[in-house]
C-alpha cells in the first residue's frame, strides 16, 4: 500500500501532493495505532485487538477501491494506518502470549522474516497486477484477501498448554 497508494491516487485525478499527504497521513495513523490499540490489546486482549486490526485493515482496502473524493482517501489513510500500526505492535505480545518467553527472540525472528518477505514481494506483485489490469482494484482486493486470511488466522491462534509439555511458565 505505501508504494502503491500515490500512484493510485494520482490514478484518481490527484496530485502527488495528495498521495504524498495520503502516505504521510498512513504513517502517522500507524504511530497512533500502535500506541492506542496497543493500549487497548493490554486490556481487551491482545488476539482480539489483532482481529480488529485485520477487520479494520480490511474494510479500509475494500472502501479506498471505491474512493474518488480526497475525504475518502483520508479516511482511509487515517483507519488504515490505525489498524497497520496497531498489528505492528501487538505481533510481538500475541507471539509471546502464545508461545511463552523461552524461545521469544527466533520465534519473532521467523515471524519477521515472513512479515518483511511479504513487504518485499506485495510491492512485486501488485505492480504486476496492475501493469497486466490497468488498475489497482485487483491488487488492493487482493491485499484485503489477505488481511482476511490474517484475520481468519487470528482467530484460530490458542496458546500452547505450558504444563502438557513441561514448560516453566514462570520465565
Amino acid at each position: 500500500i505505501y508504494i502503491h497508494i500515490a500512484p493510485y491516487t494520482t490514478d484518481l485525478g490527484f496530485s502527488l501532493i495528495v498521495g504524498a499527504s495520503v502516505v504521510a497521513i498512513i504513517s502517522g495513523g500507524s504511530s497512533a495505532g500502535g500506541l492506542m490499540l496497543g493500549r487497548i490489546g493490554d486490556s481487551f486482549g491482545n488476539r482480539r485487538t489483532v482481529m480488529i486490526s485485520f477487520i479494520l485493515i480490511a474494510v479500509t482496502l475494500f472502501w479506498v477501491v471505491f474512493s474518488r473524493q480526497i475525504w475518502m482517501l483520508y479516511l482511509f489513510a487515517v483507519l488504515f494506518g490505525l489498524g497497520w500500526g496497531a498489528i505492528a505492535t501487538l505481533r510481538i505480545s500475541v507471539t509471546g502470549e502464545l508461545f511463552g518467553l523461552r524461545s521469544l527472540g527466533v520465534i519473532l525472528g521467523i515471524v519477521e522474516l515472513g512479515s518483511k518477505t511479504g513487504g518485499a514481494v506485495g510491492p512485486l506483485i501488485s505492480g504486476w497486477i496492475f501493469d497486466i489490469t490497468d488498475s489497482y482494484f485487483v491488487a488492493f482486493l487482493f491485499v484485503a484477501g489477505i488481511a482476511i486470511v490474517g484475520l481468519l488466522s487470528s482467530w484460530q491462534l490458542k496458546p500452547i498448554s505450558r504444563k502438557s509439555v513441561g514448560v516453566n511458565t514462570d520465565e
